[in-house]
């Protein structure tokens, strides 16, 4: 498209003086490629473009594996996937949330179960503290699960055991 020539300065009654434009240089007898109905070929491809990322992306999302991730997300987050997958069309405008919104559902997560009776327990074994020296216990023992983890891809679920 960088080499397409466009000048909308030459008029016909130029056009039929003199082959070369008088603005842009252009020659008409210069073998360069003929521009009409480029653009309308450029945009035709970009719509086929589009269609097929958007059947690969709604393809990608709705695999069990891939949907069973949504859980981890935002309800914001959640929300957006949810109106795509239901309509199968991408947003009128494709904004940065909807984009974040898909880069995190597909960069995947590790969830963290922590069982909410062990917690409690945890919790209770504490002496009383000041705020401040509770949540750095708090967050010690939040460190004690999340180890060794990428905190990027981490997810912490705090889950009762089911009887």
């Amino acid at each position: 498209m960088a080499n397409i020539k466009v000048c909308y300065e030459l008029t016909p009654n130029e056009l039929k003086k003199n082959p070369i434009c008088p603005h842009c240089h252009f020659d008409m007898s210069s073998h360069e490629r003929n521009v009409h109905g480029l653009l309308d070929q450029i945009d035709d491809g970009i719509d086929e473009l589009t269609q097929e990322w958007t059947k690969k992306l709604l393809e990608t999302i709705t695999d069990p594996l891939v949907l069973a991730q949504k859980q981890y997300l935002n309800n914001d987050q959640q929300k957006v996937i949810d109106d795509f997958v239901a309509s199968k069309e991408r947003p009128k405008r494709v904004d940065d949330f909807f984009v974040e919104s898909i880069t995190a559902l597909l960069k995947g997560f590790e969830p963290v179960v922590i069982d909410a009776e062990t917690l409690v327990e945890k919790l209770e074994q504490l002496q009383p503290l000041s705020e401040d020296n509770f949540r750095k216990k708090l967050n010690d023992i939040i460190a004690s699960y999340t180890k060794g983890k990428d905190e990027s891809k981490l997810r912490i679920v705090v889950k009762r055991k089911e009887n």
